[in-house]
């Protein structure tokens, strides 16, 4: 599941600043 870590990690990363996308 690294796909899944890596793009939670960067949603979670880029998210704070463009909250657009869940």
């Amino acid at each position: 599941m690294k796909q899944y870590l890596d793009l939670l990690n960067r949603v979670l990363t880029e998210g704070t600043k463009k909250d657009d996308r869940t």
